[in-house]
């Protein structure tokens, strides 16, 4: 239900849609989902999804089209793979209720190498910083918001390497408003960075390619933009994502649980100075370091 109030619902998506295509060999862990997962993404309130990533190739190129097909045929915007390298690095290009227009980024830092896109073979943006700036800077010349997608670091590891924390400063140092990372399948901290905010990983969502007993927990986080493109507010929610419990589907943590994420999520954040209170309704705002001290200036 929180993604059919968005007005935009962002996801990672972590696979090729098809009945198509070829497994690729050598590679331990292969995903595939059938293409009834396009039209539910559409009704769960998914209206975008980041494609770069070490898994959209899994089954090769006539599933990736099969793939950019079927979420067109959905209305699921898309960004991050395609043919070509132009074509993977086309923004998905959403028009918001005020009439805002938000483009979608997407840049792979995974490997296998062999799943980038080049200037005829299809595949995924790869996140060279060059790339990475003169898209931003592009999308920001027409766009009221430019979101940065990013699959990075390292699976199971809690700290951004340095160079997420490169990207994220260029990305937004080029105009973008938000940054979302993935890959990690666990929580990495929240950065406010200039008139940006970097969310390093939130952890799984809704994933079936495992029950890890080390990526239980995740989040899913609002932001509101203003009208000028800005982040006015981001909360984030606690989610079980255990699926021994929850069979697949993410929940909304509560009571002691959600407390303990919480401190988690809070540690993680702390070395960059932002805040994270606990509201009401159990989600969680997080604030800017200037923020919370003018604030406490005028108490």
């Amino acid at each position: 239900p929180f993604f059919r109030k968005a007005d935009v619902g962002l996801v990672n998506l972590e696979s090729p849609i098809s009945a198509r295509g070829k497994v690729i060999k050598g590679k331990k862990f292969t995903f595939r989902s059938q293409p009834s997962a396009a039209p539910a993404l559409h009704r769960a309130g998914i209206t975008a999804v980041s494609l770069a990533n070490n898994h959209i190739l899994d089954y090769g190129p006539p599933a990736l089209a099969d793939t950019l097909q079927a979420l067109d045929a959905a209305g699921v915007a898309h960004a991050g793979a395609g043919k070509n390298l132009a074509a993977s690095r086309r923004p998905a290009v959403i028009t918001l209720p005020g009439g805002q227009i938000m483009a979608i980024l997407s840049f792979s830092l995974t490997f296998p190498e062999s799943y980038w896109a080049t200037g005829a073979k299809p595949g995924t943006t790869p996140g060279d910083i060059s790339l990475v700036q003169a898209d931003v800077n592009s999308a920001n010349a027409w766009a009221t918001v430019v979101v940065v997608c990013f699959h990075w670091g390292g699976e199971l590891i809690s700290e951004p390497r340095p160079y997420q924390i490169d990207l994220g400063h260029a990305a937004i140092d080029a105009g973008a408003a938000l940054v979302v990372g993935t890959h990690p399948h666990i929580l990495q901290g929240v950065e406010w960075y200039h008139a940006g905010v970097i969310l390093y990983s939130l952890g799984n969502l809704a994933f079936g390619g495992g029950q890890s007993r080390d990526a239980v927990q995740s989040a899913l986080v609002q932001v509101v933009f203003s009208s000028s493109g800005e982040a006015e507010s981001v909360r984030a929610r606690g989610l079980s994502v255990d699926n021994l419990r929850t069979r697949f589907q993410p929940t909304p943590l509560t009571g002691v649980e959600n407390l303990a994420w919480l401190q988690t999520f809070g540690a993680l954040s702390r070395a960059w100075g932002t805040k994270i209170a606990l509201a009401e309704d159990a989600w969680a705002d997080l604030s800017p370091p200037e923020k919370t001290q003018n604030a406490n200036a005028k108490e």
